[in-house]
């Protein structure tokens, strides 16, 4: 996208005083093209507003950085002009100051297609020339052959090529591009640092960088192994990584626990308000635990029924773990017969250790 001042940008900077700058308003985005660009008054046919992040002056030049994203963006366009609005001073008449155009456009999608952004850094200089490229940082658009492309594209006001000016680049991590004269490639910051720092953008385009960084970081094997625990002793949460040794071994044991579980039944009935339940067995050794609760801090209890067949009492056995007296329980053969001496219901459970299941009659 190739800019330029306006006509009456043209127009404001002849009447501006010795080092007063204009006061940028707005910027915005449309799908159309003119061809009598300079002449504009007004970007033609707007889609949306850009969002200006800051102006500020590098080595006598004015860098305005702003920013294109669709997101709450309902329909796809064609970003074909860019307009940059601004007043030579606060109570001033706000005009088209500066104009971007390209005929061929860039299509920008519809917020539910994906999540892009454009990050613009444009420099306007005090001489009428200002350099103006879009450099797209960290998004789903920029490609290796497009930003060979920008590079040593800065023009001026009447579209002249401007030498020695300096160009923005990627803000990112990757450092096998060339980098400009005497800058330092940047350090990639390790998978923690990355992660916080993704918490704390709000940006697409650092927000992009950081993750990248973050999975630089996590696939590196050194600290990978780092990070690795093969114990059940870790008590420090977020920091660590399981390795999938020891989960093989947790997944071992919940196999056999859950073989080891598989045999036993668990029975649940109820016995209304002063009324009897039987549990009945079969003629076969047996074990098991009765659990009863009620609604009363007395109406409760925990009971073994052991046993080996029918004959005498002695066989077959009813022992208290722990009770509060509203269950009675007698044995009658190989019948266990719960008594429930409360005015509500009494809930009942019996876990089967050994043996076949009971009958409750």
């Amino acid at each position: 996208m190739k800019f330029k001042l306006t006509d009456l940008g043209k127009l404001m900077e002849a009447q501006l005083t010795a080092g007063s700058k204009p006061i940028i308003t707005k910027i915005e985005a449309s799908d159309a093209y003119s061809s009598n660009d300079g002449a504009l008054l007004s970007v033609q046919n707007k889609k949306q507003d850009l969002e200006i992040e800051e102006i500020v002056v590098v080595e006598g030049a004015s860098h305005l950085r702003f920013v294109l994203h669709n997101v709450g963006l309902a329909e796809e366009y064609m970003l074909r002009q860019v307009g940059i609005y601004a007043r030579q001073q606060e109570d001033a008449e706000e005009i088209l100051y500066i104009i971007g155009q390209d005929k061929t456009g860039e299509r920008v999608p519809a917020a539910s297609e994906k999540l892009v952004e454009y990050e613009y850094d444009l420099m306007i200089h005090t001489e009428n020339t200002y350099g103006a490229e879009v450099v797209v940082k960290g998004s789903y658009f920029a490609t290796k052959a497009e930003m060979e492309e920008i590079k040593g594209k800065m023009v001026s006001a009447d579209e002249g090529d401007i030498s020695n000016t300096k160009l923005a680049v990627f803000d990112d991590f990757d450092t096998g591009g060339e980098e400009q004269p005497g800058e330092e490639p940047a350090d990639v910051p390790d998978a923690r640092t990355a992660i916080t720092e993704i918490k704390k953008e709000k940006k697409l385009s650092v927000i992009i960088s950081n993750i990248k960084a973050a999975l630089m970081g996590l696939v590196t094997l050194g600290e990978m192994r780092g990070l690795l625990v093969n114990n059940g002793l870790c008590n420090e949460p977020g920091k660590f990584f399981l390795d999938a040794a020891y989960g093989k071994n947790l997944q071992d044991q919940l196999t056999k626990l859950n073989s080891d579980l598989s045999g036993l039944l668990v029975m649940d009935f109820l016995i209304p308000a002063n009324s009897t339940k039987i549990i009945k067995e079969s003629n076969a050794p047996f074990s098991q635990i009765l659990f009863v609760q009620g609604w009363a801090g007395d109406a409760f209890g925990s009971y073994v029924l052991s046993g080996y067949g029918s004959g005498t009492s002695a066989r077959n056995h009813v022992s208290s773990i722990g009770d509060g007296g509203i269950a009675v329980i007698t044995v009658d053969g190989m019948e266990f017969i719960v008594k429930n001496t409360y005015t509500s219901e009494l809930y009942c459970s019996v876990l089967c250790v050994m043996g076949r299941a009971p009958v409750i009659m």
